[in-house]
């Protein structure tokens, strides 16, 4: 499939296209299809940010360019679901939702660009990564208080830093946004 008869936006950067292809390539596990590779250098070549995330993440694209979007969206909200670390750090939770934010960007760039998800569906993947890190930060500065005793637990015993810790708690953030 050649570049003019690809479906995806041609790669203004076609050196970094080629670049990237050539190195993820030989990090997957079966050689990517034309099609496959076509909207490989269309993310790469657009956009030097995702063409660094690519090559930082090279076992998650070698599953996008699978085209299952959903599975690895939902495998991203599962992960950010579960109970943070007993003693995390606030810089801790920061770099961890930036290395999420990487791979969420990747996950709605190959489903955006690709046409697997509508314009509706991108964007409600992105405020429902917002959503559950606003939580997740709520529930990690509650919990620092209630540690120290200056706030109560929600249910009456200490619990992780959680989702159902923010929801429990009788604390909420709201947004008024633009």
């Amino acid at each position: 499939m050649s570049a003019e008869n690809s479906p995806y936006p041609k790669p203004y950067d076609a050196g970094k296209a080629d670049e990237i292809t050539a190195k993820i390539t030989k990090t997957l596990p079966e050689t990517p299809t034309r099609g496959e590779i076509a909207l490989l250098q269309s993310v790469a070549g657009n956009s030097p940010f995702l063409a660094e995330l690519i090559e930082k993440l090279p076992d998650l694209t070698g599953t996008l360019l699978s085209r299952d979007y959903d599975t690895a969206f939902n495998h991203l909200v599962g992960t950010i679901r579960k109970p943070r670390p007993e003693g995390e750090t606030t810089d801790a939770l920061m770099a961890y939702f930036r290395q999420e934010k990487s791979k969420l960007s990747l996950i709605t760039a190959f489903a955006d660009i690709s046409k697997a998800w509508p314009l509706r569906q991108v964007t409600k993947a992105l405020s429902d990564f917002a959503d559950m890190c606003l939580e997740i930060g709520l529930a990690h500065l509650l919990h620092a208080r209630m540690i120290t005793g200056e706030l109560q637990w929600p249910n009456g015993k200490p619990e992780a830093v959680s989702p159902s810790l923010a929801r429990n708690s009788g604390y909420f953030i709201l947004g008024m946004g633009k």
